[in-house]
């Protein structure tokens, strides 16, 4: 047997006794390459659907949304260009922190949430029906997703379920007409809220509020 035919067999030999070696090192690096792009791919979704938006709501409807992490109106529902969103006429500011939705009365208390920040609560009703004279059926409101029960919110108000009916509903509620609500909590408590009745979220738990009279709950 000659030289070259020698190198050829020895050739073919090494490369049978590496083949596994090598396909080892191209899986590892296509697995490092994946895990990368895995990485990059997720990072990329996160800040996609990180989000922080001022909401002025008047009447149940959005005039003016304002997106904070890119410093730009993502919505004007006027005819002229907005200069100074402080001096919109509204009903409430909704500041929505990634998902965390907080009802605020003026845009200075938004400047105080940014930097004091807020307390989430937990959860507080095992159920909240709304009955209103144009729906035969019970309406089921869920207020945790996306989550309302922050401390201090101001929730079921006429003004604040109009907004909440349009866009989490998709209804149209008449406030102008007979309604009300059934909350059933945690110690399983039923309570009744006609339509001048509202909660508002507290430390310990929420309070019912009835022309101007404040009934605590522990």
């Amino acid at each position: 047997m000659d030289f070259w035919s020698v190198f050829k067999i020895a050739s073919i030999g090494l490369l049978i006794l590496n083949f596994d070696k090598i396909n080892y090192y191209r899986l590892g690096y296509n697995a490092i390459k994946l895990c990368k792009s895995f990485k990059n791919k997720k990072k990329e979704k996160l800040e996609e659907e990180f989000v922080q938006k001022l909401i002025f709501v008047k009447d149940g409807d959005e005039l003016i949304v304002f997106d904070c992490l890119k410093n730009q109106l993502a919505k004007n529902c006027f005819n002229e260009e907005i200069f100074d969103i402080s001096g919109i006429n509204y009903d409430f500011i909704i500041f929505n922190d990634n998902n965390n939705f907080i009802r605020i009365n003026k845009f200075p208390d938004y400047i105080n949430i940014k930097k004091n920040g807020y307390n989430v609560k937990r959860k507080l009703f095992l159920s909240l029906k709304l009955i209103h004279e144009d729906f035969s059926e019970k309406i089921d409101i869920n207020l945790r997703e996306p989550n309302f029960f922050i401390e201090e919110n101001i929730l079921l108000d006429d003004k604040f379920i109009k907004w909440y009916g349009q866009h989490f509903l998709n209804i149209d509620i008449d406030t102008n007409k007979d309604y009300h609500f059934i909350i059933i909590d945690y110690n399983i408590k039923e309570y009744k809220l006609n339509k001048s009745t509202y909660i508002k979220i507290t430390d310990n738990y929420f309070d019912i509020v009835e022309e101007s009279e404040i009934i605590t709950l522990y």
